[in-house]
């Protein structure tokens, strides 16, 4: 699913925007996982009850994926 800001009206880091995206993949907040390179937007994801990974480098964000999902593997 692909949500755009300016379909629905709001953007992140507004609950709104972060409730879209969930609703057109149909997953409640709470199990959704949103990474972001925006400490601003991590923050308030985990505000809203999500799950949160702030993207600083493709490693470290592919290690934190990994160990979430319990994933093994090399990207």
């Amino acid at each position: 699913a692909v949500v755009l800001s300016g379909e629905v009206g709001v953007d992140k880091p507004e609950r709104a925007a972060f409730q879209a995206a969930a609703d057109a993949i149909d997953i409640p907040l709470n199990e959704v996982v949103m990474i972001d390179d925006d400490i601003m937007n991590v923050r308030s994801a985990v505000e809203c009850g999500m799950i949160a990974i702030l993207h600083t480098a493709f490693d470290r964000t592919a290690v934190e994926i990994q160990s979430l999902f319990d994933i093994e593997g090399e990207f």
